[in-house]
């Protein structure tokens, strides 16, 4: 079961926001099955936006972050099974680390913001279309938020979150 941290200020309910590529690419299926145009990944304001190398190829709608509960980042030199390719305002940066891991504490309950291009202000119907396939206990869910759990801080330096860093997410189906 998943909980969320009471204790955090200033940020809606966690201060980092995971989303990934594929997640949006099934919505934009949805979307466009439905008629709509598609969103881009900036409409949710996650910090950290993912592409996956090897995606589930279930054919079921669920998306492979559905199941992620512990994600580690490594730097570009160690194996990854994922890949960071957008990281937004720098929220999880500056921590001493060669190895950075998140838990999952939750999904990402969404508004209508979500319905409006934040470029163009124009409104869609990206809520009514996540609510076909996302609705989780009354809520209409997209992305995850993350806590830091632990830093390897062997290294003397600073370290950020770069853009082909490599993920290495922990399902409930994987070992510790």
């Amino acid at each position: 079961q998943l909980t969320r941290d009471a204790t955090v200020a200033f940020a809606n309910e966690q201060p980092i926001l995971l989303l990934t590529e594929n997640a949006v690419s099934t919505l934009n299926q949805v979307l466009a099955d439905q008629g709509q145009s598609g969103v881009d990944s900036k409409q949710f304001r996650g910090n950290i936006v993912v592409g996956i190398d090897n995606p589930n190829t279930n054919t079921s709608i669920q998306t492979e972050e559905d199941s992620w509960r512990r994600i580690e980042v490594r730097n570009r030199t160690q194996p990854s099974l994922t890949t960071a390719t957008t990281v937004a305002g720098g929220t999880a940066a500056a921590l001493v680390s060669s190895k950075l891991q998140f838990d999952v504490v939750g999904e990402c309950a969404r508004c209508a913001m979500v319905d409006y291009d934040p470029v163009t202000g124009r409104r869609g119907r990206t809520l009514r279309a996540l609510a076909k396939y996302r609705r989780r206990n009354g809520q209409i869910t997209f992305g995850l938020f993350l806590r830091t759990r632990s830093c390897d801080s062997s290294q003397a330096a600073h370290r950020w979150i770069e853009e082909g860093d490599g993920l290495v997410c922990h399902s409930d189906h994987s070992p510790a």
